[in-house]
């Protein structure tokens, strides 16, 4: 499916397939380039295999957030705001237990934007399906 027909189709799906390439960038970032990814994030540079673990599994969700947007899975799209304003509710309390630096408020932005536009493409998806059976 050509991502333009995708986007006429349903901005909440194009908005998902979007987040997906976002993931899988972040996860190449982490498993090629470790320690440059965690500085820039203002994190502790290490030796450990973990941040290449979570690369991988960054890698997978983005998979998967590209075939829910491709194939048009409409209940995914709602879990996954519900999921964006966890993260962004989860990264706070690590900010403020001290767990993370003030920089994982980059994470919550991006985070927050990818809520944002997945509600506002199910609003104008559902409003194309109102059109549609009034006309």
């Amino acid at each position: 499916m050509k991502t333009q027909t995708l986007k006429n189709k349903s901005q909440a799906a194009f908005s998902t397939l979007c987040w997906g390439f976002y993931m899988i960038l972040n996860g190449l970032s982490m498993i090629i380039f470790p320690n440059a990814t965690l500085a820039a994030m203002g994190f502790e540079l290490t030796t450990e295999i973990l941040i290449r673990m979570l690369g991988l599994l960054s890698l997978v969700l983005g998979f998967y957030y590209i075939q829910m947007g491709r194939y048009y899975f409409a209940p995914f799209y709602s879990w996954k705001i519900m999921g964006h304003i966890s993260g962004i509710l989860i990264m706070t309390f690590f900010y403020l237990q001290g767990l993370a630096p003030a920089t994982i408020f980059m994470i919550c932005l991006s985070d927050a934007m990818a809520a944002a536009w997945t509600a506002w493409g199910i609003s104008q998806d559902r409003k194309k399906a109102l059109q549609a059976t009034l006309v």
